[in-house]
């Protein structure tokens, strides 16, 4: 048995508009069928909970989501629901204006209120005696965030197997992207209790 899987930006559109470049015949059927290999796969593996690291919605801005596009969502988030105890974070696109002070206000909240989304921003929860898991919403503020890691780190055992989840650039020492603001590996090596870190955002 599993005890956890996470996966990483689904970018959910179905019932949305279908995104520029993707084939509109195939887009909704296609992000159906990795949503339901995600769900089989628990099956198969008798998986306990799955993490979203945010991104789980692929636009930012309420006014284009309709109340049928919010409705087929929300099935389609429950038919994992009815598998996993789903958690997840937010990223910039589950975020109006990827903005956390407008997370009240975003489409990602009313699937956290829907009971089909766990949001475990800023809480600790164990998914067994000595694994916990934790989450970071997606921060622009390089300093604020670092400062809430360093808060977390110093919260956690050390002696459990702490895992976080997070939605930033994050990438191997030497690299670097030509846009926006990232991590590299070392700037996590001080924090000690924190054994592993799943991040979204990069898509790599």
């Amino acid at each position: 048995m599993t005890d956890i899987i996470f996966t990483g930006d689904p970018h959910l559109a179905i019932g949305v508009s279908i995104p520029a470049g993707r084939h509109a015949e195939t887009f909704y059927d296609e992000q159906r069928a990795k949503l339901n290999f995600i769900k089989q796969y628990g099956i198969d593996n008798k998986v306990k909970y799955l993490g979203f690291p945010g991104d789980i919605l692929n636009y930012k801005n309420p006014s284009l989501y309709t109340a049928s596009a919010i409705n087929s969502l929300m099935k389609e988030l429950k038919s994992l629901d009815e598998q996993y105890t789903v958690f997840s974070i937010s990223g910039n696109h589950d975020l109006k204006f990827s903005s956390r002070n407008m997370k009240s206000e975003s489409v990602y909240n009313i699937f956290t209120q829907g009971s089909v989304l766990s949001d475990i921003h800023g809480e600790t929860i164990y998914i067994n005696t000595s694994v916990s898991l934790s989450g970071i919403d997606y921060n622009a503020n390089k300093e604020e965030f670092m400062t809430e890691v360093k808060l977390l780190n110093d919260s956690l055992n050390p002696e459990d197997v702490n895992i976080l989840m997070i939605h930033e650039h994050l990438l191997p020492d030497g690299e670097s992207i030509p846009f926006g603001h990232f991590y590299n590996y070392s700037a996590f090596a001080a924090f000690k209790n924190i054994k592993v870190i799943v991040s979204g955002h990069l898509h790599k």
